[in-house]
C-alpha cells in the first residue's frame, strides 16, 4: 500500500480560501441572525479614534499650567481674587460684533 502526502497542495488551496476571504467585505450580522453566523465586526472613524487618543493623553499628562490654577485657586479661597470687569466686559462685546 502506498500512501502519498499531498499537503503541499492542501495548504494552497486553504491560502487561496483565505485570500479570497479578506478580498470579500464583511457582512455585520443583525440583531436577528443566528449564533454563530459570523465574527463580529467594529470600525472607528479617524474622528473617534482621535477622540480616544486625546482622552487616553488627558489623563496621562497634567494640565501644564497647574501652578497658576492652583494659585487662582488659593485666591479664590481666601477670597482675594480680583475680575477686571472692563476687561470681561470688552471681551463678551467682542464675541457679539
Amino acid at each position: 500500500m502506498r500512501i502519498e502526502s499531498d499537503v503541499v497542495s492542501l495548504s494552497g488551496i486553504a491560502a487561496t480560501r483565505n485570500a479570497q476571504a479578506e478580498r470579500r467585505p464583511e457582512q455585520v450580522p443583525s440583531q436577528t441572525a443566528g449564533v454563530g453566523s459570523g465574527p463580529d465586526r467594529v470600525e472607528l472613524s479617524l474622528g473617534a479614534m482621535r477622540v480616544e487618543e486625546l482622552k487616553k493623553a488627558a489623563t496621562v499628562e497634567p494640565p501644564a499650567r497647574t501652578d497658576k490654577f492652583d494659585a487662582i485657586r488659593q485666591q479664590i479661597a481666601d477670597g482675594t481674587y480680583q475680575v477686571d470687569s472692563r476687561l470681561v466686559a470688552g471681551k463678551m462685546l467682542g464675541l457679539v460684533r
